[in-house]
């Protein structure tokens, strides 16, 4: 609440009368008597619409969302940050009927830490498991230890979350001591949505006793933050020119089949890529021009252009 107050396009949206409504569940009455104190603590501005539910997250987003559904009427842009005590406190259902939402996104914390220790050593936790995964595609982690087990259960939960129609992303959270605190899912409808999210983890810079993390291969840790930036643009390089050598693809196919879903990819590495291939020692853009016929910028790739992969031909020497 405090970071949208002094956002800087705050003031404009409160010209305008635009409402930010939060809305807190809290399942222990000790956090929660501590909540509705801070909350009341302040004077927040009249733009600001707040409410703190006393119970489980589950039980009130289901009341919740059964009042939208009866009531007929649409529900606002929405972040739905999930960040329960413990590494079950939801399940897949509630996560389903979320995304029927278009201007839903969702921020999951998932306990991997707590998950191991807690209930993939426990059978009779086991049932908790398949609510969380919507069900039993998780319980191969129980032969498997490690960063191997990290990377299939974290890998399966975002595949369950695809197939009840989430995209998204992920975010690995690695204390001080190099280890895996929790991770962090982001999931979306919107290819904005997932641009914004993209560019706020790359932006952070390692604070505190933990720093953001993303996991780019196996065993290949990079810190959002850090430059970054020319090794994205080397490994699209190399991609766009296995796959489009020959081709004449237009700028705006390469964004949306490449970029807008791309775990971690922006336009900017894009665009660092194209410039490397059309002007780097080992040319392999040999044409990009205005799709209307007007003169192009030099080393600018303009919503609509087209873009030639392939290496120039070499003049032989007489």
């Amino acid at each position: 609440m405090r970071t949208i107050e002094r956002h800087r396009d705050f003031m404009k949206f409160s010209r305008e009368d635009r409402i930010v409504e939060f809305l807190f569940v809290e399942k222990d009455p000790n956090y929660h008597r501590s909540l509705t104190c801070q909350i009341g603590g302040h004077t927040w501005p009249h733009t600001f619409k707040i409410n703190s539910r006393f119970g489980e997250f589950e039980e009130v987003m289901t009341g919740f969302l059964d009042d939208v559904r009866r009531s007929g009427s649409q529900m606002p842009p929405t972040l739905t940050f999930i960040d329960p005590f413990g590494p079950a406190g939801f399940s897949m259902e509630i996560l389903k009927r979320l995304a029927s939402f278009d201007r839903m996104d969702v921020l999951i914390n998932l306990n991997y830490n707590e998950f191991v220790q807690w209930i993939l050593t426990d059978s009779s936790k086991h049932m908790t498991a398949d609510r969380l995964y919507g069900g039993p595609r998780w319980r191969q982690a129980i032969g498997l230890t490690g960063r191997q087990r990290a990377i299939f259960l974290v890998d399966e939960y975002k595949d369950a979350l695809r197939e009840i129609g989430w995209r998204g992303t992920s975010f690995e959270m690695v204390n001080v001591q190099n280890q895996t605190a929790y991770h962090l899912i982001f999931g979306t409808h919107s290819g904005k949505g997932m641009e914004a999210m993209k560019r706020a983890m790359r932006a952070a810079s390692p604070t505190g006793e933990f720093r953001y993390a993303d996991r780019v291969g196996p065993d290949h840790r990079v810190i959002p933050g850090l430059d970054i930036a020319s090794e994205y643009s080397e490994e699209i390089g190399e991609h766009l020119y296995r796959k489009y050598d020959g081709q004449e693809v237009s700028f705006n196919r390469l964004m949306t089949d490449e970029i807008d879903w791309h775990s971690w990819w922006l336009d900017s590495d894009l665009r660092k890529a194209l410039t490397h291939l059309e002007y780097g020692e080992d040319q392999r853009i040999t044409d990009v021009r205005n799709a209307d016929g007007r003169t192009r910028r030099s080393k600018s790739y303009p919503d609509g252009c087209l873009i030639r992969f392939g290496k120039p031909l070499q003049r032989k020497l007489i």
